[in-house]
């Protein structure tokens, strides 16, 4: 009863190692305690998982440090992105967001070559006119031509030539003055899909004007079905400039969420500015782009329905987002510049730049007078028709029929100017310059033709323009042409980048970039929530629980460390197979704490019972066997226990005339070296002392282990311990110390058999009983009737004894045992047995056949053959004798042929 109470006590602690496993991850899990090292899961997830596809619908238009070198100046006035939008639109991109800022209004620009020739130009003339002036009416004065009473008048004249001189100056300069914002803003409007980047401000924004409040609120979203405590509210925001937002399609914060070890790996969608509802500027991208799908909004989720895809609708698309309403970024396994498709913005600056050049170069042929010579459509009838859609563009929101009259005008004008400077239309030009020399004298023959050779490299010049904006007009069009163009600063200098899983230094830009590609191809990061984290946790601990203590200690650590890792490894193919993240540190930490502790907690139990079974069976078991019983315990059952088994006496023939001749002191060195050598042989073939009784040795094999040859061991052991007996008489006889030999008896019985302590708490023995280990013992008694050294049971030779060479000897009841049994002495191991032996033994078996039969003259007969190999045998004597007996006196007609032996 008490060992059951311990027993329940030891599993009730077991139980208490998950719990608080348990509880100690979920205190971790609520309290966010390790974030970094689920971050460091995740990138690992995502190192193992594949990179994802990125579209070909996003190329990153890069203000890169040629970009920023063909400027020379940073930031850009914003007519420059005016200009690029034209390019854009030229080109058919779908939509430009800018992941820049438009929130201050820029400067007021001057163009440097207008000013020079137009305003220092007429300068310089307004002021030589009124030097002019003025030393004409001096000139007046001084010659009498003015006289002095009219003078007053003549300066009147003089000062209002002064104030038109000044307002003419003054309209020049105003016609030059450029207003970035009113330009880039109109572009904005003429191309109709250009997004641009706000700021969310942690605190209150300075006072809004209504007006530019409503704007702002055309360009976000209103109308959307919002779930509880979907949004958090954004207390302020940096507005874009106003003739800026008037221009744009819509508006997205450019806000980014930084981990707390410095990463980007998410990024809100949606924010609340009162109320509006203002996207993050890759989903509003997104948004348009799908051609502005019906929103709701949730805590955990995103749903886009009814979105449109290259002309087909997409059904629902469902955006998970994670415990804190973010959207997790599926990143390409790429650095910035290695991912999606890139544009350097100075390639629209350069083909703005040679543009505005081969115009120039256009002027100068129509100011020379050339174009009307060819019969050829000039390409700057091109130029004035593309310019007059420029400005209507300008002037008008996006006009599609505009703007493919734009395009068709540009193809138009480029195929003109291939025509036009190609190297036929040269020719033609020079032939006639050099016709004309031929006719005139020398030096106007050589003035014709150096305007020839002048015309020949120029137009030589011109088409090589020509040819080069050719190439830069295919590579911007295979670049941007129905994409979602993303310009951002990328130059050395910018501090927009950050680090996210792949690269250390990854560009604002491209957050975006993979924001859309997300979005667009679907690759959502599917995170499991905490909550669930905790569940899993709970069952995994409990099936380790019930597990574990099941096992050896060394297969608890095998078992459990190897469903650690299996979880492992299931967590990680859920991520790369279906991108479903669980987290996995918790849930890993709450496992090994588990396995640690029961794995501990079953070893210290183990040691404690190691010591136990060392201390219980030390004395009277085999070191190996006791090895074996500790790497085994359960093979142990404390308290009694019926096992088959076989038991073995032994005793020393006439020990008390022996003791007689000894010292005491003597006499215990003599039980010493005779039970130490005898029952080293026992112990050394996994038997087990049950006890020494004075010279007598009672063990037995077959417990506290399983021995499934417990009776050929025993068998074993007997002759071993015969010989071990002789090699101790020599020893004692060399050394003087005994007269005459020790000679053993022993008796073996093989059959069911009681085992276990016995005994009370404080002392307790572990010991056998039973019939069969009585008979064990009557054996070892019997062997002075028949002058043998070794008898074993008709059990235990079927049992073991084939092995040996055996005699077989009388049918017997033995004192206390009713059941007859046939005796067999245990005569030596067959390998080694001599020809005289083995041919005494078989003689001896004849002749107890012809016994048995009851033939005892023949009988006797067939016994005297036995001397002739085994002289003076003890076991033969005994029978001639009782042939002898029978043949004057036979056995009784209904005898049985069993003998009752009345000694022990």
């Amino acid at each position: 009863m008490e060992k059951k109470k311990s027993k329940k006590k030891q599993i009730s602690l077991i139980y208490l190692i998950p719990v608080i496993a348990f509880v100690l991850t979920s205190v971790m899990v609520f309290a966010n305690f390790a974030p970094s090292i689920n971050y460091f899961f995740y990138d690992l997830f995502l190192r193992a998982s594949k990179s994802p596809v990125e579209s070909e619908s996003i190329v990153l238009v890069d203000i890169d440090d040629d970009a920023i070198e063909r400027r020379a100046v940073w930031p850009w006035r914003r007519g420059i992105y005016g200009d690029g939008l034209f390019a854009l639109a030229e080109f058919g991109a779908k939509f430009a967001v800018f992941d820049i800022e438009f929130s201050e209004k820029s400067p007021s620009y001057v163009d440097p070559d207008f000013f020079q020739d137009n305003v220092i130009d007429g300068i310089d003339k307004s002021f030589d006119s009124l030097s002019q002036s003025i030393n004409q009416l001096s000139d007046s004065f001084s010659a009498g031509r003015i006289k002095a009473r009219d003078m007053g008048d003549y300066l009147g004249y003089t000062v209002d030539f002064i104030d038109e001189e000044k307002n003419s100056l003054i309209s020049t300069i105003e016609s030059g003055v450029f207003d970035n914002d009113w330009y880039f803003g109109k572009a904005l409007g003429g191309f109709g899909y250009g997004i641009s980047a706000v700021t969310l401000l942690k605190e209150d924004s300075s006072f809004i004007q209504p007006e530019l409040y409503q704007l702002f609120g055309e360009k976000v979203y209103q109308d959307i079905k919002i779930g509880k405590k979907a949004l958090k509210p954004s207390p302020g925001i940096r507005m874009v400039e106003p003739s800026i937002l008037d221009g744009l399609l819509g508006l997205g914060f450019s806000n980014v969420v930084i981990d707390s070890d410095g990463k980007r790996r998410r990024v809100e969608l949606f924010a609340q500015y009162k109320d509006y509802y203002v996207p993050q500027l890759a989903f509003a991208a997104v948004y348009n782009y799908l051609g502005k799908p019906e929103l709701e909004i949730y805590k955990s989720r995103i749903v886009m329905k009814g979105g449109i895809l290259d002309g087909q609708e997409v059904g629902d698309i469902v955006i998970p987002l994670d415990s804190k309403g973010r959207f997790l970024i599926k990143w390409p396994k790429k650095t910035f510049f290695d991912s999606y498709r890139h544009l350097s913005y100075w390639y629209l600056l350069e083909y703005i730049d040679e543009e505005k050049n081969l115009i120039h170069d256009i002027d100068l042929i129509v100011a020379e007078g050339y174009a009307p010579e060819l019969s050829l459509k000039h390409p700057f009838e091109y130029v004035n028709e593309y310019k007059l859609l420029e400005n209507y563009l300008l002037e008008n929101r996006r006009d599609e029929d505009a703007l493919a009259s734009y395009r068709e005008s540009k193809i138009n004008f480029y195929l003109a100017c291939e025509e036009f400077f190609s190297d036929e239309n040269a020719g033609e030009f020079v032939n006639k310059f050099v016709s004309f020399a031929n006719g005139l004298g020398e030096e106007e023959a050589k003035m014709y033709l150096d305007y020839a050779t002048d015309l020949s490299t120029f137009f030589e010049d011109v088409n090589t323009r020509v040819a080069g904006l050719k190439e830069t007009r295919r590579l911007i069009g295979d670049s941007v042409a129905e994409s979602i163009c993303i310009v951002g600063n990328t130059a050395t200098s910018t501090t927009d980048r950050g680090v996210n899983p792949f690269d250390s230094e990854f560009e604002n830009a491209g957050t975006h970039a993979s924001v859309i590609n997300s979005i667009l191809n679907q690759y959502f990061i599917k995170e499991v929530h905490h909550y669930y984290s905790v569940l899993i946790a709970l069952v995994l601990l409990l099936l380790i629980t019930i597990l574990l203590p099941r096992l050896k200690s060394y297969w608890q650590a095998v078992a459990g460390f190897s469903i650690v890792v299996v979880s492992f490894l299931f967590f990680l193919i859920l991520f790369v197979a279906a991108d479903i993240y669980i987290f996995p540190f918790e849930i890993l930490l709450a496992q090994l704490l588990t396995v640690t502790g029961i794995y501990v907690y079953t070893f210290a139990l183990s040691t404690k019972e190691k010591v136990f079974i060392r201390n219980a069976f030390g004395h009277y078991l085999s070191p190996q066997v006791i090895e074996n019983i500790v790497a085994n315990p359960e093979s142990l059952q404390l308290g009694g226990q019926k096992k088959h088994m076989t038991a073995m006496f032994t005793d020393v023939k006439g020990f008390s005339t022996i003791s007689e001749k000894l010292t005491p002191e003597n006499l215990v060195k003599l039980l010493n070296m005779y039970l130490s050598d005898l029952s080293n042989v026992v112990l050394d073939l996994g038997g087990t002392i049950d006890k020494y009784e004075g010279d007598a040795i009672i063990c037995f094999f077959g417990a506290p282990l399983d021995i499934h040859n417990h009776a050929e061991l025993s068998c074993l052991a007997a002759l071993k311990m015969k010989k071990a007996e002789t090699n101790l008489n020599r020893v004692l006889a060399d050394e003087g110390f005994l007269d005459m030999p020790l000679l053993t008896r022993i008796g073996i019985n093989t059959g069911d058999m009681v085992v276990g302590n016995m005994g009370t708490m404080k002392k307790m023995d572990y010991t056998i009983m039973g019939n069969a280990v009585n008979l064990a013992a009557r054996l070892e008694g019997v062997n002075k009737q028949y002058g043998t050294w070794l008898l074993i049971s008709e059990d235990t030779y079927n049992q073991g004894g084939h092995k040996f060479l055996c005699r077989r000897l009388d049918r017997v009841r033995v004192v206390g045992i009713s059941n007859p049994i046939r005796l067999y002495e245990l005569v030596e191991e067959k390998e080694i047995a001599d020809e005289n032996t083995l041919k005494g033994v078989a003689t001896f078996e004849e002749a107890l056949d012809i016994f048995e039969k009851g033939n005892w003259k023949e009988a006797a007969a067939a016994f005297e053959k036995v001397y002739e190999f085994l002289p003076d045998d003890k076991p033969t004597e005994k029978f001639i004798k009782r042939c002898k007996v029978f043949l004057e006196k036979p056995p009784a007609e209904n005898w049985d042929g069993v003998f009752n032996l009345t000694e022990k």
